[in-house]
């Protein structure tokens, strides 16, 4: 998990929290990138942090998860990572109205929309949420007219539920 430099290597550290996880060695992974700690440049911290909250998300330490997202938020307000990755952990866990809570907090900090709309629609459609996808997909295409990913989405969800709505099939 460090660069030639001794500097703390991202792209590394993820890939082994990953093999930490799988192998079911969360507790140690987080023992051994507790000791990088001083080597994380601060523009690494954020990446840093959610490396350690996914460790402490697959141990259900739910509480020191939080408390490391919170923390990479707090130093990058605007980034959507922390946003995106604790509302997949809340979506996992079935918490759904605390996942869209997250997203939701993201896109009033600035975070890029876009991405936040995208993941709040799957949690919403995964939820049986149909309605409120429909009504975040334009949301998404009002962001960005030119999204391929939301036009779609949207167009299968109205094709799927309102087919005989002629209004929503031509949109």
């Amino acid at each position: 998990t460090r660069k030639g430099d001794g500097q703390f290597d991202v792209s590394a550290a993820r890939a082994f929290a990953r093999t930490s996880i799988a192998a079911g060695q969360s507790s140690q992974g987080i023992e051994t990138l507790a000791r990088f700690a001083t080597n994380v440049a601060p523009a690494d911290l954020v990446a840093y942090d959610m490396i350690l909250a996914t460790l402490h998300d697959s141990l259900n330490q739910a509480g020191k998860a939080q408390a490391l997202f919170d923390a990479a938020i707090q130093i990058a307000p605007a980034e959507p990572a922390p946003y995106l990755q604790q509302a997949a952990a809340f979506a996992r866990k079935k918490e759904i109205a605390k996942a869209l809570a997250v997203l939701d907090r993201g896109i009033a900090a600035g975070a890029p929309k876009e991405q936040l709309l995208l993941v709040r629609a799957e949690i919403q459609k995964s939820d049986g949420q149909i309605d409120n996808a429909i009504v975040t997909y334009r949301d998404l295409l009002r962001v960005n007219p030119k999204s391929a990913i939301g036009a779609n989405e949207l167009a299968n969800l109205l094709a799927d539920q309102r087919p005989l709505d002629l209004d929503a099939l031509r949109q």
